[in-house]
């Protein structure tokens, strides 16, 4: 009777140490609305923080919307390729708090039916490819499902060459927030390898190309941070401007 009892207790302690295991194992993964979070460490302004960054979501998501907030931390960032093949996709939503997307991360690379994006960045190029805004290949860099793209209140600045050769892109909305963009024609290209540098004025053009874009912006009137050019997709093409309309 007495081997029966510790060969119980025993057993007992031995479910619980290896619970107690797994539970510390994945303390620092969380999981919400199917998207899965990790708990990382980050320097910010050369202070170190914790915070959250996505690192993947379940196969069959359609609209895939990142968390602001995890735990009452931020969530700063996103794993490289985290979303990787993610076919399923149709929609991406991310938060204000991340507002940048670095070169060479693909999030979504190989997500080929995303039809809308919100986002807080014009960094819009590195999601999908791993070559990002340093294309130079001149072809389509977004997949051709993508027809939409909502920047939000995060976002504060379009850059020259963000959004070009994007050529199956149909609305790109613009909210009052963003003060400036450049159309890179004060741009120059410093030769390399032999190679003269460039003197073309409009190769830097953000929307360079992009042939079926409609621009739906919440301001009423052009800013004045707004390059003379900023909405040409060649040198005497402009694309349609819907003022007054972020919606």
């Amino acid at each position: 009777m007495t081997k029966k009892i510790s060969f119980i207790l025993f057993a007992f302690v031995l479910m619980i140490s290896s619970l107690c295991f797994v539970s510390c194992s994945n303390s620092n993964e969380t999981v919400k609305d199917g998207v899965i979070y990790q708990k990382t460490r980050k320097s910010v302004d050369g202070i170190t923080i914790d915070c959250y960054y996505a690192s993947g979501c379940n196969d069959d998501i359609e609209i895939l919307q990142i968390a602001e907030k995890i735990n009452g931390l931020s969530v700063l960032g996103i794993k490289d390729e985290a979303f990787k093949n993610k076919t399923n996709l149709k929609e991406v939503v991310l938060p204000n708090s991340i507002t940048s997307i670095p070169l060479f991360t693909s999030y979504f690379l190989g997500c080929t039916n995303i039809e809308k994006l919100t986002l807080a960045t014009d960094d819009v190029l590195n999601l999908f490819s791993d070559y990002g805004s340093a294309n130079e290949k001149n072809t389509e860099p977004l997949p051709k499902s993508l027809k939409k793209i909502y920047l939000t209140s995060g976002c504060e600045k379009i850059s020259a060459r963000s959004f070009r050769y994007c050529k199956y892109l149909e609305e790109l909305h613009i909210p009052s927030t963003v003060v400036k963009i450049e159309d890179g024609t004060r741009g120059t290209t410093i030769g390399v390898n032999g190679n003269l540098p460039s003197t073309d004025k409009f190769k830097d053009l953000p929307f360079l190309a992009c042939e079926n874009l409609t621009i739906f912006c919440e301001n009423s009137t052009k800013p004045s941070g707004w390059d003379s050019y900023w909405n040409y997709i060649n040198e005497s093409t402009q694309l349609a401007v819907i003022w007054g309309n972020y919606n």
